[in-house]
């Protein structure tokens, strides 16, 4: 019988070159991260605060077009700590979360960082689900959901 060995190191690249059109909504909030604001939407039928914006809400199906300007403050509504190494993210550890703008009906997964720790471990610990958090923005900013580096917790 041959001996299978799963412990072999590979890296894979994997070049998929894709476009999308992102349309006026989302388009619209890009524009206001190259401007330090996250901005989402309201739906006219329901109020759903919609972070990142919509063109339509998925519950109501109707056009979204009132703007809003958030605080910038989210709220973490799941995380995870990594402790290993995965190509295309920061070096371990690191923590990444779905965080939520506000009231919105909506969420979405972003880098969480500015947590002092002595031992990596011991991020599992201080990361909670209710933390609130602020943006830290890039420097140079091109309409990109990496103009906000990551998010870090608001009393730090």
């Amino acid at each position: 019988m041959q001996d299978i060995s799963y412990n072999k190191r590979f890296e894979y690249n994997w070049d998929v070159p894709f476009k999308v059109t992102l349309g006026e909504s989302y388009f619209r909030f890009l524009d206001g991260l190259k401007n330090k604001k996250i901005l989402g939407n309201i739906c006219p039928k329901c109020n759903g605060l919609h972070v990142p914006a919509r063109p339509f809400c998925d519950k109501c199906l109707v056009e979204i077009t009132k703007w809003y300007e958030t605080s910038g403050i989210v709220t973490i509504e799941s995380f995870s700590v990594t402790y290993v190494k995965f190509l295309g993210l920061p070096d371990p550890p690191h923590i990444t979360g779905i965080v939520r703008a506000e009231n919105a009906v909506t969420s979405f997964l972003h880098q969480i960082g500015g947590i002092p720790y002595d031992e990596p471990k011991e991020l599992d610990e201080k990361t909670k689900i209710g933390m609130k958090l602020k943006p830290v923005w890039a420097e140079k900013r091109i309409g990109d959901i990496q103009d906000i580096l990551y998010f870090t917790p608001v009393d730090a």
